[in-house]
């Protein structure tokens, strides 16, 4: 069939086939806790999403908590190919199995030096559930993903990353895999372009480019983090707050910012954005008191939410969980008054 034998009456019968498939259209399952979510992000069916945020206010701990319910809530629907370049592959793991069993992440890490049993179980049973991702998941950090490049600087460039993704979704047909592949990419400040270009600018906006054409070419969603400005105005985030992200935000289909107020002062106590998680007994030095994280929506082309969602942080651990409407018109209040 030639481009113009293609009529619009065929293209209405390919929009619907896929309207009313099942496996391809229908909206993202969500655990319980996280329905807050699930309004938000209703139509995210492809196209890149971005956790936008400055260091330790969050941005990663939500992206890592959110790709854990796509493995363990979407797997019919889903492969997951994470890129971890903020982090080593061992030390992602060991936060996902900390966050997955109330852990402190160090404890993990350091398993060989934990002398209480019940951590130790914990641990075992973390890695027991991560087990069971091995049909669903991979992961590449940046010395991984180096591997991929076309030459051997160690930075990670934006083609190896579509390589890998578009070999893996090769991989998949042939086996007859009809997934479609869900894409996470923790540091995109960190990709840098094979091209070369006259102006940081530039390669910014082909490393867009490319993750734009990844999205679209397989109809898949991508999960970006993204340094902001350290002028962003958390009262108000502005999507010029992305780092260096002009092109990005144009790209986007949801853009967010989350902020993290106990990073800017002396104490948690000090902040009022901040709630109590009980402990487990093998942890009843720890305190028991837990940040707040503001989550704003600023741009958001997948449904009509563009307000703030907030969400419990166990900083130790990397678990992250929506409040409730109720407690969230508190720490809306309690987020107003702030100076």
């Amino acid at each position: 069939m030639t481009l113009f034998e293609r009529d619009f009456k065929t293209l209405l019968e390919e929009v619907r086939a896929i309207n009313t498939d099942t496996s391809h259209s229908t909206p993202l399952k969500w655990d319980i806790t996280w329905q807050p979510v699930m309004s938000a992000l209703e139509g995210w069916v492809s196209g890149i999403v971005v956790v936008s945020g400055q260091s330790n206010h969050g941005k990663s701990s939500i992206t890592m908590n959110l790709l854990r319910q796509i493995v363990t809530s979407n797997e019919d629907r889903f492969y997951v190919l994470d890129f971890t370049l903020d982090d080593t592959a061992r030390k992602r793991v060991c936060k996902y199995i900390a966050l997955s069993r109330m852990l402190r992440i160090n404890d993990v890490l350091l398993e060989a030096s934990v002398s209480d049993q019940d951590v130790v179980n914990q641990i075992s049973l973390g890695y027991k559930e991560l087990e069971g991702w091995n049909d669903r998941y991979r992961m590449f950090d940046q010395h991984e993903l180096s591997m991929f490049g076309s030459s051997q600087r160690i930075a990670c460039t934006v083609e190896a990353v579509k390589r890998v993704v578009f070999d893996f979704a090769n991989y998949m047909k042939r086996k007859g895999d009809a997934r479609t592949i869900f894409v996470c990419i923790d540091g995109i400040n960190d990709l840098v372009t094979e091209e070369r270009f006259p102006s940081e600018i530039q390669q910014e906006e082909a490393i867009v480019r490319h993750l734009l054409s990844l999205a679209t070419d397989l109809a898949c969603p991508v999960l970006v983090t993204s340094r902001s400005r350290k002028v962003t105005n958390w009262k108000n985030p502005s999507m010029d707050d992305i780092f260096s992200g002009t092109a990005l935000k144009y790209a986007a289909e949801v853009v967010t910012f989350t902020y993290n107020d106990s990073k800017l002062r002396s104490s948690i106590i000090q902040s009022p954005m901040r709630i109590a998680h009980p402990v487990p007994t093998y942890y009843a030095h720890l305190d028991n008191i837990v940040p707040v994280l503001v989550w704003h929506f600023k741009k958001n082309k997948v449904s009509n939410f563009n307000e703030r969602l907030y969400l419990k942080f166990v900083d130790w651990s990397n678990y992250v969980e929506p409040l409730p409407a109720d407690q969230s018109s508190v720490f809306e209040g309690h987020f107003q008054e702030m100076n």
